[in-house]
């Protein structure tokens, strides 16, 4: 009976989760890859890594590091909807954190102009 109903509480918890963000990792790796911000990151940093963030709010983000720099583009997208609903520019020179309030208008040329570990 126990084993029962941790399997019930689990099928819940992972349809609770799967109901938040019904998607799958490709599709919204996908939306997010139509923007012209990720492009343009993807096109002058080939080789980032691309990842689905789940937590907190849901994002698809690009990120170039080494050992002390990184440099990411996080593609927000509202799941209610599954529409882009943000940009946020990340970037960490030398381990610190380089604050990057850019506005939404400007995240592709700030992407053109940039370099991993000169924010």
């Amino acid at each position: 009976m126990k084993i029962y109903l941790l399997l019930l509480a689990a099928l819940f918890a992972f349809a609770c989760v799967q109901g938040d963000y019904p998607l799958s990792d490709e599709e919204y790796i996908a939306i997010a890859g139509e923007t012209e911000e990720a492009q343009a990151f993807l096109e002058k940093y080939p080789g980032a890594t691309v990842s689905v963030e789940r937590s907190g709010s849901l994002g698809v983000a690009y990120t170039l590091e080494d050992a002390d720099n990184l440099l990411r583009l996080k593609v927000g997208i509202d799941p209610s909807n599954n529409e882009v609903d943000k940009f946020i520019v990340q970037c960490y020179e030398g381990g610190a954190v380089t604050p990057s309030l850019i506005l939404m208008s400007d995240v592709t040329t700030y992407i053109q102009n940039s370099e991993l570990g000169r924010c």
